[in-house]
């Protein structure tokens, strides 16, 4: 089966999203720097007024959500698989 990816360096975690979930033609995003968005938005969410009822900013929450389920992975995850790839 081919694979669809795409390969990007969005900051914005909605935009993701509309990547991730959009067509269901794209299997995954490859982000170049994953580890520094996810302090960006801890960094963002520290900044906001977090209410008790809604905890948590919910860009940030949509963005480790995507990172579950496999939708974001890492630039060098998508390194590993082709590196995999090459000597099977």
């Amino acid at each position: 089966m081919p694979h669809y990816a795409v390969l990007t360096m969005e900051p914005r975690p909605s935009m993701l999203k509309l990547i991730a979930y959009g067509s269901g033609a794209v299997d995954c995003i490859y982000h170049l720097a994953l580890p520094e968005l996810q302090e960006a938005a801890m960094q963002i969410e520290s900044t906001k007024k977090v209410r008790a009822e809604a905890p948590g900013w919910p860009q940030r929450l949509m963005l480790e959500r995507m990172i579950a389920q496999g939708r974001i992975r890492s630039y060098q995850q998508l390194v590993d698989e082709v590196l995999r790839l090459r000597w099977a």
